[in-house]
């Protein structure tokens, strides 16, 4: 006689999580299961087989813990069951036949899951029933038949009716009716029997802080709180004080927050100006995790403006034609605290033949400063001023010779013989070309030339050579 006994429950399934909720799949769990399996096998003419063995223990998951809720109902998914039975011996004497059978070790595993979906029965309880043809039965048996070798046999079967059961959410338990069809084969001919396996459990629904306060009722499942005192969340942490050199650095950090509870997404804000003020700014960080009453941390930011204002304008460079003084212009610039900037220069009274650097100087109002310069260029285009005028009216033969020039002072020549600014001098004009110097000083201090017809010119010459001339009658 040869038959198996053990069971395996699996079948295709699809679950299906409304994009609404963030669906919590972990299972709820049935260990050291209890029930009984009911062997019989009908044996005409000799006795038949007609007991029960007792379910010594296993583990079944069914997810998620409370089910999925969908319209009017819930969704189960048994996704994993390992059940294991008493050994026992048959004995079979028929006619000239007997049969002798023992069972050392009998279970059963789940190899596939299967997904039902029941309506409440009230008080917590789903009864479920699921297509037979929805699961399939894993069999499997150490046994050993007489004095023959022990030998280990597994099949795989559809049960013979639809498989029954309960969830008592309320009372935490569960349980499940399955049987199957089995065929022993006795003096050569097939007999028909069954096994239907009454397994039940007390399920243990997730306790993620190990508190012994399953989730389902944890007021604070993240956290061990076993007495069930109120525990704040989210909480939140502010990053620690600190100083900066800039108003409008924003490197202060970031808070970290967490919702120890129920493990939302916490959102993190702050009320942190766009410019920070000088001294100590008070930044206020929030965390909402949406569920929650919003919590708040603070942290001091302190500005120590160290960061000097930047130029956004510097007057243009500026050439002149001549050495005078001139209008620079007006620069801009911006600082980082908002406050108003000063500005300075080194610039002259009168710019002269070259290149000046102009060195402008930004101040804001921590004393800070930064630098921009400008340049002013003369090139000498402008010839000097030169007058020749006559001392006895209207006209006569002594003058005083003045010149000017802004660059400078221009050198004074009469012929080859340089003059002073301001000098007097005697000129005869005669009919003997070039110039000549009579006396150096006369008694009156006058300086007394001939020259000759034309050549009563008097020339200024600046530094840059430009020329100025003047005829003295």
């Amino acid at each position: 006689m040869k038959t198996k006994w053990i069971f395996l429950v699996a079948a295709v399934f699809s679950v299906i999580v409304s994009p609404a909720r963030s669906a919590d799949l972990r299972p709820m769990v049935a260990s050291n299961l209890t029930g009984n399996l009911h062997i019989f096998q009908s044996i005409p003419v000799c006795s038949d087989l007609n007991f029960d063995r007792a379910v010594t223990g296993g583990r079944l998951e069914i997810s998620p813990a409370d089910g999925l809720d969908v319209t009017g109902a819930k969704t189960f998914t048994l996704t994993s069951m390992i059940a294991f039975f008493s050994p026992f011996h048959t004995h079979v004497s028929c006619l000239t036949s007997t049969d002798d059978e023992f069972y050392y070790e009998v279970g059963a595993s789940l190899a596939q899951a299967v997904t039902f979906t029941t309506p409440p029965a009230g008080a917590g309880i789903y009864n479920f029933t699921i297509p037979k043809g929805a699961f399939l039965v894993h069999e499997a048996v150490r046994h050993q038949s007489n004095s023959d070798p022990v030998v280990i046999e597994d099949s795989y079967k559809h049960p013979s009716r639809d498989v029954t059961g309960t969830i008592n959410l309320a009372a935490g338990t569960v349980h499940l009716n399955v049987k199957i069809e089995t065929v022993l084969k006795i003096n050569g001919s097939d007999r028909a029997g069954s096994q239907e396996a009454d397994i039940n459990g007390n399920l243990t629904f997730p306790d993620s802080d190990g508190d012994g306060i399953p989730d389902r009722s944890d007021n604070c499942k993240f956290t061990p709180n076993p007495g069930q005192e109120t525990i704040p969340t989210p909480v939140i942490t502010a990053p620690p004080n600190l100083t900066l050199n800039s108003c409008l650095d924003h490197h202060f950090g970031f808070a970290a927050a967490t919702d120890v509870c129920n493990g939302h997404a916490v959102t993190v804000t702050n009320d942190a100006p766009s410019q920070f003020a000088i001294g100590p700014n008070t930044v206020t960080w929030s965390g909402n995790d949406g569920a929650d009453p919003v919590v708040y941390a603070y942290q001091t930011v302190t500005i120590v403006d160290t960061t000097p204002p930047v130029f956004t304008f510097v007057p243009p460079d500026i050439l002149l034609n001549d050495c005078k003084g001139t209008a620079l212009g007006t620069p801009t610039a911006t600082d980082d605290c908002a406050g108003t900037v000063t500005f300075t220069n080194n610039g002259l009274d009168k710019y002269y033949v070259g290149t000046t650097v102009v060195t402008w100087t930004a101040h804001d109002v921590s004393s800070n400063t930064s630098t921009a310069t400008q340049n002013v260029t003369v090139i000498d285009t402008v010839p000097p001023t030169i007058s020749c005028v006559a001392t006895g009216p209207p006209t006569g033969n002594t003058f005083i010779v003045t010149a000017f020039d802004a660059c400078g002072a221009p050198v004074i020549r009469l012929g080859s013989y340089v003059l002073a600014n301001g000098e007097s001098i005697k000129l005869d004009v005669t009919g003997a070309p070039g110039v000549r110097l009579i006396n150096d000083v006369s008694s009156n201090n006058i300086r007394h030339f001939q020259v000759g017809k034309g050549q009563n010119v008097v020339s200024a010459t600046d530094g840059s050579n430009n020329v100025t001339t003047v005829v003295c009658r």
